[in-house]
């Protein structure tokens, strides 16, 4: 995971923005159930 998640607090929030702004799109992709999308989001 560290490959994936930035170190720096400010370039995490960034990312977990990103995250749970876009992980609708690509959850079938993923493999990802409504429940476990749901459960990321929080």
């Amino acid at each position: 995971m560290a490959d994936f998640i930035p170190p720096a607090d400010d370039a995490k929030i960034v990312w977990l923005t990103n995250l749970r702004d876009t992980i609708d799109t690509y959850s079938a992709t993923l493999g990802l159930s409504a429940g476990r999308v749901t459960q990321i989001k929080a």
